[in-house]
Protein backbone atom coordinates (compact mmCIF):
# COMPACT_ATOMS: atom_id res chain seq x y z
CA UNK A 1 0.00 0.00 0.00
CA UNK A 2 1.42 2.89 -1.18
CA UNK A 3 1.34 6.49 1.39
CA UNK A 4 -0.87 8.13 -1.07
CA UNK A 5 -3.59 4.93 -0.63
CA UNK A 6 -3.47 5.01 3.35
CA UNK A 7 -5.71 7.19 5.07
CA UNK A 8 -5.28 9.23 7.91
CA UNK A 9 -6.24 11.73 10.97
CA UNK A 10 -4.97 15.45 11.17
CA UNK A 11 -4.88 17.94 13.76
CA UNK A 12 -5.73 21.54 12.63
CA UNK A 13 -5.14 24.66 13.97
CA UNK A 14 -8.89 26.81 13.80
CA UNK A 15 -9.16 29.66 12.19
CA UNK A 16 -11.94 32.01 12.21
CA UNK A 17 -11.37 32.93 8.13
CA UNK A 18 -11.14 28.87 7.16
CA UNK A 19 -15.24 26.95 7.54
CA UNK A 20 -14.68 24.15 8.43
CA UNK A 21 -15.97 22.72 5.72
CA UNK A 22 -11.81 23.52 4.08
CA UNK A 23 -10.49 21.57 6.68
CA UNK A 24 -10.90 18.59 4.90
CA UNK A 25 -8.47 16.93 2.24
CA UNK A 26 -8.63 13.81 0.25
CA UNK A 27 -7.38 10.82 1.76
CA UNK A 28 -9.01 12.06 5.79
CA UNK A 29 -10.60 9.63 7.67
CA UNK A 30 -10.56 12.07 10.32
CA UNK A 31 -9.78 15.60 11.52
CA UNK A 32 -9.29 17.33 14.94
CA UNK A 33 -9.58 21.35 14.39
CA UNK A 34 -8.23 22.83 17.75
CA UNK A 35 -8.32 26.48 18.81
CA UNK A 36 -4.53 27.27 20.63
CA UNK A 37 -5.55 27.12 24.40
CA UNK A 38 -6.96 23.45 23.71
CA UNK A 39 -3.60 21.98 23.78
CA UNK A 40 -2.84 22.25 27.52
CA UNK A 41 -2.89 19.08 29.12
CA UNK A 42 -5.44 18.16 32.07
CA UNK A 43 -2.74 17.59 35.23
CA UNK A 44 -4.83 15.10 37.03
CA UNK A 45 -4.84 14.22 41.07
CA UNK A 46 -3.11 11.45 42.38
CA UNK A 47 -5.87 9.61 44.36
CA UNK A 48 -9.72 9.35 42.75
CA UNK A 49 -10.50 11.26 45.98
CA UNK A 50 -8.61 14.34 45.25
CA UNK A 51 -9.68 14.43 41.66
CA UNK A 52 -13.11 14.24 43.04
CA UNK A 53 -12.44 16.87 45.30
CA UNK A 54 -10.74 19.36 42.85
CA UNK A 55 -13.23 18.14 40.06
CA UNK A 56 -16.14 19.46 42.25
CA UNK A 57 -14.85 22.40 43.76
CA UNK A 58 -14.53 23.67 39.77
CA UNK A 59 -18.24 22.55 39.15
CA UNK A 60 -21.70 24.89 39.87
CA UNK A 61 -23.52 21.69 39.45
CA UNK A 62 -22.66 17.70 40.07
CA UNK A 63 -24.68 15.51 38.52
CA UNK A 64 -26.44 11.77 37.50
CA UNK A 65 -27.65 12.42 33.99
CA UNK A 66 -29.54 10.06 31.68
CA UNK A 67 -28.46 11.55 27.90
CA UNK A 68 -31.67 11.97 25.63
CA UNK A 69 -29.59 13.45 22.32
CA UNK A 70 -26.61 14.88 21.25
CA UNK A 71 -26.78 17.63 18.55
CA UNK A 72 -23.80 19.29 17.25
CA UNK A 73 -24.63 22.24 15.71
CA UNK A 74 -22.08 24.37 13.21
CA UNK A 75 -21.81 28.16 14.71
CA UNK A 76 -19.44 31.19 13.43
CA UNK A 77 -20.17 31.43 9.57
CA UNK A 78 -19.19 27.92 9.51
CA UNK A 79 -15.96 27.84 11.22
CA UNK A 80 -16.46 26.35 14.67
CA UNK A 81 -19.06 24.03 15.90
CA UNK A 82 -21.08 23.62 19.38
CA UNK A 83 -23.01 20.42 20.73
CA UNK A 84 -26.29 20.73 22.51
CA UNK A 85 -27.06 17.99 25.00
CA UNK A 86 -30.56 17.04 26.03
CA UNK A 87 -30.62 15.18 29.57
CA UNK A 88 -32.29 13.72 32.88
CA UNK A 89 -30.70 14.57 35.28
CA UNK A 90 -31.99 12.11 38.26
CA UNK A 91 -29.74 13.28 41.15
CA UNK A 92 -27.95 16.54 42.08
CA UNK A 93 -25.27 15.47 44.18
CA UNK A 94 -23.49 18.80 44.61
CA UNK A 95 -24.03 22.53 43.82
CA UNK A 96 -22.97 25.45 44.55
CA UNK A 97 -24.86 27.32 47.15
CA UNK A 98 -24.01 30.88 44.50
CA UNK A 99 -25.88 29.35 42.04
CA UNK A 100 -29.47 29.11 41.15
CA UNK A 101 -30.89 26.19 42.81
CA UNK A 102 -32.46 23.83 40.51
CA UNK A 103 -33.99 20.35 40.64
CA UNK A 104 -33.80 16.91 38.61
CA UNK A 105 -35.94 16.88 35.97
CA UNK A 106 -34.96 17.77 32.21
CA UNK A 107 -32.01 19.46 31.90
CA UNK A 108 -30.53 21.10 28.42
CA UNK A 109 -27.00 21.02 28.65
CA UNK A 110 -24.31 22.57 26.29
CA UNK A 111 -20.58 22.22 25.57
CA UNK A 112 -18.40 24.26 23.17
CA UNK A 113 -17.08 21.96 20.57
CA UNK A 114 -18.72 18.94 18.27
CA UNK A 115 -18.50 16.16 15.89
CA UNK A 116 -19.72 17.05 12.41
CA UNK A 117 -19.63 14.87 9.68
CA UNK A 118 -18.22 16.61 6.19
CA UNK A 119 -17.98 14.63 3.02
CA UNK A 120 -17.73 11.21 4.88
CA UNK A 121 -14.98 12.52 7.34
CA UNK A 122 -15.52 12.54 10.96
CA UNK A 123 -14.50 16.13 12.13
CA UNK A 124 -14.28 16.89 15.55
CA UNK A 125 -14.03 20.31 16.63
CA UNK A 126 -12.72 21.78 19.91
CA UNK A 127 -11.89 19.45 22.62
CA UNK A 128 -14.68 18.43 24.63
CA UNK A 129 -16.37 15.58 26.87
CA UNK A 130 -17.63 13.13 24.82
CA UNK A 131 -21.15 11.79 26.09
CA UNK A 132 -23.47 9.69 23.90
CA UNK A 133 -27.31 8.99 23.58
CA UNK A 134 -28.63 6.49 25.82
CA UNK A 135 -25.89 6.73 28.38
CA UNK A 136 -25.63 7.46 32.21
CA UNK A 137 -23.00 10.04 32.94
CA UNK A 138 -21.28 12.19 36.55
CA UNK A 139 -21.24 15.07 34.93
CA UNK A 140 -19.44 18.07 36.44
CA UNK A 141 -21.15 21.39 34.71
CA UNK A 142 -20.92 25.16 35.21
CA UNK A 143 -24.08 27.74 34.69
CA UNK A 144 -23.26 31.01 32.69
CA UNK A 145 -26.32 32.81 34.89
CA UNK A 146 -26.32 35.43 31.97
CA UNK A 147 -27.59 33.24 29.36
CA UNK A 148 -29.15 30.79 31.28
CA UNK A 149 -26.89 27.80 30.09
CA UNK A 150 -25.33 24.86 31.90
CA UNK A 151 -22.52 23.83 30.15
CA UNK A 152 -21.16 20.51 30.16
CA UNK A 153 -18.17 19.59 31.99
CA UNK A 154 -15.90 16.20 32.21
CA UNK A 155 -18.33 13.39 32.07
CA UNK A 156 -17.67 10.03 33.82
CA UNK A 157 -19.89 7.11 32.23
CA UNK A 158 -21.92 5.09 35.15
CA UNK A 159 -22.42 0.99 34.13
CA UNK A 160 -25.57 -0.65 35.36
CA UNK A 161 -23.98 -1.64 38.46
CA UNK A 162 -23.40 2.06 39.46
CA UNK A 163 -19.77 2.29 38.80
CA UNK A 164 -17.55 4.83 37.05
CA UNK A 165 -16.32 3.21 33.59
CA UNK A 166 -14.36 6.34 31.97
CA UNK A 167 -14.66 9.73 30.80
CA UNK A 168 -13.86 10.49 27.15
CA UNK A 169 -12.56 13.31 25.46
CA UNK A 170 -12.74 14.11 21.89
CA UNK A 171 -8.71 14.67 21.92
CA UNK A 172 -7.53 11.81 23.69
CA UNK A 173 -10.25 9.40 23.66
CA UNK A 174 -11.24 7.32 26.41
CA UNK A 175 -8.79 8.15 29.67
CA UNK A 176 -7.04 6.00 32.68
CA UNK A 177 -8.74 8.56 35.36
CA UNK A 178 -7.85 7.66 38.85
CA UNK A 179 -11.85 8.17 39.25
CA UNK A 180 -12.73 4.88 36.77
CA UNK A 181 -13.58 2.08 39.38
CA UNK A 182 -15.05 4.50 41.80
CA UNK A 183 -18.48 3.36 42.89
CA UNK A 184 -21.52 6.06 42.74
CA UNK A 185 -22.24 5.72 45.96
CA UNK A 186 -18.70 6.73 47.23
CA UNK A 187 -19.09 9.56 45.44
CA UNK A 188 -22.26 10.74 46.96
CA UNK A 189 -20.78 9.91 50.45
CA UNK A 190 -17.60 11.98 49.89
CA UNK A 191 -19.31 15.07 48.14
CA UNK A 192 -21.76 15.28 50.96
CA UNK A 193 -18.84 15.24 53.47
CA UNK A 194 -17.24 18.20 51.50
Amino acid sequence: MSAQDRTHARRVRWSSDIPLKDAVRPGDTSVTVLKPEHYEPFIEEKTAQGELAVRAANADYVVIADITSVTPIVTDQGTWATTEIASRVTRILRYNDKMPRKTPGAWPMVHDGAEIVIDGVAVKVGAYPVVRKGQRYLIFTSYDRKRGITHAGPAFLIDAGGTLVTSETSVDGPLASVMNGMKLSDVARLLREK
